[in-house]
């Protein structure tokens, strides 16, 4: 046991030891972790001294380092790059973007999360849900609908900040942005009308379980052995992972089951002049012939949920 515990020190003390160093070649700052059951100690040690979070660290890091890639480095071998150059950005989102598919291992990380929804899928299951979302973002469909939808909510968020701003109290603004534009894409995305800016239990239930299994299910990619620790639920992160995934699943085939008849069928009255994304995906799906499981549109659904709430919500965020 004892000779068990000075390994673990001196792998402990290698890995800190390399923080700062640099690859032969190329300027990459690694800011090494011990990856022990999802425990980030090294990396988490270094940010809250700073008082930064994870993406303002490394943007900070890779500014001092002449905006060269950063290698975060983990225990068995397993690497994160980080990048903020538009050059880099634009080579992996765009000129290149062939080349970065997610591999298998992410796939299997998150697939209990994320299925084969967009932001776990690569080829032709991408390339036609891409092709939905972008026909959600033509100018009428803005002009009419979006506008509309934004400008509502906005008044409501307003309201609910003249408390706050008349005591002088500080406000969580960013806790706010989620409600908001979560309840933005459930109308744009799914013609669904929740009210998490006031607090509707089961709205906000979904949003707190959204924002649990991103972050246990991240743990995933520094967990040795989480298939088996998943498989037979031995550990209290996959036990909540697999109590979260259900309360995520009760909520979305809400919706898609408002898609289908009593015969379990797509509904032709259902799609009816619907403008939603999912009723234009369906609606596409049924003039090309196509037909989707129920759970591929669940994936379909949560993913789009993540789409229109985490990038817009960040982004709102990072104005103020």
């Amino acid at each position: 046991m004892m000779l068990f515990l000075a390994l673990a020190l001196l792998a402990v003390l290698f890995y800190m030891l390399r923080i700062g160093k640099y690859t032969k070649g190329i300027e990459i700052l690694h800011t090494s972790q011990w990856g022990l059951g999802g425990t980030w100690v090294v990396a988490n040690e270094v940010v809250n001294k700073q008082k930064d979070t994870i993406a303002t660290y490394f943007n900070r890091a890779i500014r001092h380092h002449g905006w060269k890639p950063i290698q975060w480095s983990a225990v068995g071998g397993k690497h994160v790059y980080a990048l903020n150059h538009p050059d880099d950005i634009k080579c992996l989102l765009k000129d290149e973007f062939g080349c970065f598919i997610k591999g298998p291992e992410a796939y299997d990380i998150l697939y209990s999360f994320l299925g084969d929804g967009i932001f776990n899928t690569n080829g032709e299951l991408w390339k036609d849900q891409r092709i939905t979302m972008s026909h959600m973002f033509n100018r009428r469909l803005l002009r009419e609908r979006m506008s509309t939808v934004f400008g509502t909510h906005a008044q409501d968020m307003v309201n609910i900040l003249r408390t706050p701003a008349q005591s002088g109290e500080s406000y969580n603004i960013q806790t706010l942005f989620y409600c908001y534009t979560f309840d933005c894409i459930n109308m744009i995305a799914f013609n669904r009308e929740v009210n998490s800016l006031a607090g509707i239990q089961g709205d906000v239930e979904f949003q707190q379980s959204f924002d649990i299994l991103q972050a246990h299910v991240t743990d995933r990619f520094v967990t040795p052995g989480w298939k088996i620790l998943a498989k037979f639920q031995l550990t209290e992160t996959e036990r909540r992972v697999t109590k979260h995934v259900g309360i995520i699943n009760k909520y979305v085939y809400e919706v898609v089951d408002s898609y289908y008849n009593e015969a379990g069928e797509i509904s032709d009255d259902a799609l009816q002049g619907d403008q939603t994304m999912t009723g234009l995906f369906l609606e596409a799906a049924k003039e090309e012939g196509k037909t989707y499981t129920k759970q591929f549109l669940r994936d379909m659904v949560l993913n789009t949920v993540i789409a229109g709430r985490d990038t817009t919500a960040s982004a709102l965020t990072s104005c103020i």
